[in-house]
């Protein structure tokens, strides 16, 4: 970070999400510092265009607040022309009106950028949604770490009956068979007292 560079935030919004990329302009050419984006929540879907855009921009300053808070010069760029008259407006709606509040605690100037030369940002807010965190964390218990060939797996077993701590559970097997079993002679922890092993 050059604080003597004027930054740069490009942002954009489509029907699904909003991006924003933070950098700085030497000699006319913007270098990238961070990137940023999300999806929109079900009730920013419903969000005029402009709104969506004025959005990519609150949540830009905000999320690069450390960057941009005191910065002599910020530079928006955005593709959205609407946006260069809606923030010297009075009679905004509410949610533009706040958001314009919002944003008087940064100083910044706007700049067009038409749409075929603002791919960078555009190219982040129309990125495919990511799936879900709950089906990630449900994908992740059934990615396998190891694939063992079957005379690998009986050289795991003999390997694990060696170990002291795999032994010991050997050893008692018959008394652990709620929390451990054997599949093709490899020792398995069992998950939650599911069907489902996983190899420990």
């Amino acid at each position: 970070f050059q604080s003597e560079h004027p930054l740069t935030l490009q942002t954009d919004a489509c029907s699904y999400g909003i991006s924003y990329i933070l950098g700085h302009r030497i000699n006319n050419r913007d270098h990238v510092i961070a990137y940023g984006g999300r999806t929109l929540t079900p009730a920013e879907k419903n969000y005029t265009i402009s709104e969506l855009e004025c959005l990519a921009v609150v949540t830009g300053m905000l999320k690069f607040r450390h960057f941009c808070y005191g910065h002599h010069k910020v530079i928006v760029v955005t593709d959205h022309h609407a946006l260069c008259w809606l923030m010297r407006v009075t009679d905004a709606s509410g949610r533009l009106l706040r958001w314009s509040l919002r944003l008087q605690e940064f100083s910044f100037d706007i700049e067009y950028k038409s749409g075929r030369k603002h791919v960078a940002a555009d190219c982040i807010s129309r990125y495919p949604p990511l799936t879900k965190t709950s089906e990630i964390e449900e994908m992740k218990e059934h990615i396998p770490l190891f694939l063992f060939q079957d005379e690998e797996n009986s050289s795991l077993g003999t390997l694990q009956r060696q170990d002291s701590w795999c032994g010991k559970i050997f050893s008692r097997l018959p008394e652990l068979k709620d929390n451990y079993t054997l599949k093709d002679n490899v020792l398995f922890l069992v998950k939650n007292n599911e069907e489902e092993t996983r190899f420990q």
